[in-house]
């Protein structure tokens, strides 16, 4: 089947069975580009080699398609900034390539995907990825030399990409299209196994060829188009709401859009918000607020019996830096300004090294804590179930680097880390990160 008319057909019936990727789909313009070897997109438009989508299976150029809608609605090429190119393009499809299959499509054999990597963002992504490219090299230039390892590298590429064509001349002999049809078939799957291993160290399978995201164009003064994210979100919005009306949309892809189309919220409002919904004593008319009744209204007092107590936890183990601490603590007290209950504050590594009660009348700016070894999230939990009566949640500031939590307690936890690559989430309780 001819590229263009195979293209067309796979957008109608993106339009016909997956009507959000079809809307999403309809702003983006495709254009054959021989200088590629697979297909590609700027978030405005995308480019396409012939010879590849005439190799492709139709659904599986339906699930490239459907790829690259996703690129564009999360924005891939407006964050790849400064970073990697190879290695934010595997990050990316890690990040929804899972999204893609729950929705029903076909993606190339061995396509990237990680069980770990599940609804994780793209910028978290690659920060592993990068860690891990740079653990193998290091490894690798411990056992073979620098010189040795450049050489296998550039003999690995050279192997899988052959000779690009990056000639503006498209008069090539029919030998020529042939060759290369053979070679995009042969290698065309881009995914993992060997070959995902060179994509995560971004020196290896094309990104090209499982979809490609490429950095947008700058206006005539160097900036991005400021417009083009409101007129992506408006048709977002448009493809989102008609998806949610028909029931078709995978619960995935829904909070992933969602999150994209409402503003995120920043840590320190996150964190007030917990303590104001979990961390309020309760209200009693058997005792009036009496500042308030010589004014003639008659408003409820807090109760005075039975206070709840709210515990701040803090890993002292020591990859917490001061300014990290200061900045946690210091919200935390603005946000237990109205708290009439008791305030718990504990510093732990393997075990308790410190634990203070306060009002929220006397709760200092800052904190002193001893510590500095490993790290055991049980501590805190025991502490407070021995000292105190009525926990009322427990905000727990770590790197979350352990494995040694407690049981699930029967009050609220919430997690707050300075760990951007944390990969395990805690069994139980919220999560938020002072990086976001």
């Amino acid at each position: 089947m001819d590229s263009e008319l195979k293209i067309m057909r796979a957008k109608t019936k993106l339009i016909l069975e997956h009507p959000f990727f079809g809307t999403v789909c309809a702003g983006i313009k495709f254009a054959e580009d021989n200088s590629g070897r697979g297909i590609w997109t700027d978030g405005e438009k995308a480019g396409y080699n012939p010879l590849y989508v005439e190799s492709r299976p139709f659904d599986e150029v339906v699930g490239l398609i459907a790829h690259i809608v996703l690129h564009r609605v999360l924005g891939h090429h407006k964050r790849i900034k400064e970073r990697d190119a190879g290695l934010w393009n595997s990050a990316c499809d890690y990040s929804i390539n899972w999204i893609l299959i729950e929705s029903g499509f076909s993606l190339p054999e061995g396509y990237l995907f990680r069980e770990e990597f599940k609804n994780l963002e793209a910028e978290k992504i690659y920060s592993v990825l990068l860690s891990e490219r740079d653990e193998k090299e290091e490894h690798k230039g411990e056992s073979s030399g620098d010189e040795g390892s450049n050489n296998e590298s550039d003999s690995d590429e050279e192997e899988f990409f052959g000779e690009r064509n990056t000639s503006d001349d498209s008069s090539e002999s029919g030998d020529e299209n042939e060759s290369e049809s053979e070679d995009l078939e042969s290698s065309g799957e881009g995914g993992a196994g060997e070959e995902g291993e060179k994509n995560e160290d971004s020196d290896g399978v094309s990104p090209e060829l499982s979809g490609e995201i490429r950095a947008p164009e700058k206006d005539e003064n160097g900036d991005l188009d400021q417009n083009e994210k409101d007129g992506v979100d408006f048709l977002l919005s448009q493809a989102f709401n008609k998806s949610m009306s028909e029931g078709n949309l995978p619960g995935s892809l829904q909070r992933m859009i969602e999150q994209r189309l409402m503003p995120k919220l920043d840590w320190r409002k996150l964190l007030a918000r917990f303590i104001n919904l979990t961390g309020k004593s309760d209200y009693t008319w058997v005792s009036p607020n009496k500042r308030f009744i010589h004014t003639g209204y008659y408003l409820p007092g807090i109760k005075s019996e039975n206070l709840e107590s709210i515990v701040i936890a803090v890993d002292t183990s020591g990859s917490i830096t001061e300014e990290e601490l200061y900045m946690f603590t210091s919200e935390v007290a603005n946000a237990l300004g109205v708290f009439n209950g008791e305030i718990a504050v504990i510093g732990c590594d393997t075990s308790v090294t410190t634990a203070e009660t306060y009002t929220s009348a006397d709760l200092p700016d800052k904190f002193s804590f001893q510590g500095g070894g490993g790290t055991d999230f049980r501590p805190p939990f025991e502490w407070a179930e021995e000292n105190l009566s009525n926990t009322r949640c427990l905000i727990y500031f770590t790197d979350l680097c352990s494995s040694r939590y407690p049981a699930e307690p029967d009050y609220p936890v919430l997690w707050v880390t300075n760990n951007e690559n944390y990969m395990k989430k805690p069994p139980f309780g919220e999560i938020i990160n002072i990086e976001d």
